[in-house]
């Protein structure tokens, strides 16, 4: 798998939000469209992130993310 920048981590640790962020990567992986999540990412190695990355002064931040079958597809 390629190195995305993407730490899998949803916003909130509850194993409730863990088993819903999986199962959400686990429908993209399989093809399903459109599903947003949030999770915290390495923001100069994402496109769109460099301005994020400007606006706040962190390389790391939460951010809704579009998943897909390549794991990720773009900052929203």
């Amino acid at each position: 798998m390629p190195d995305t920048g993407i730490i899998l981590h949803s916003e909130l640790e509850s194993p409730l939000t863990y088993h819903s962020f999986a199962e959400k990567v686990l429908r993209a992986l399989s093809g399903e469209t459109g599903i947003i999540e949030p999770s915290f990412v390495y923001l100069p190695g994402v496109p769109g992130g460099e301005e994020i990355a400007k606006e706040t002064g962190v390389d790391f931040f939460s951010v809704p993310i579009q998943l897909g079958v390549c794991y990720f597809l773009k900052l929203p």
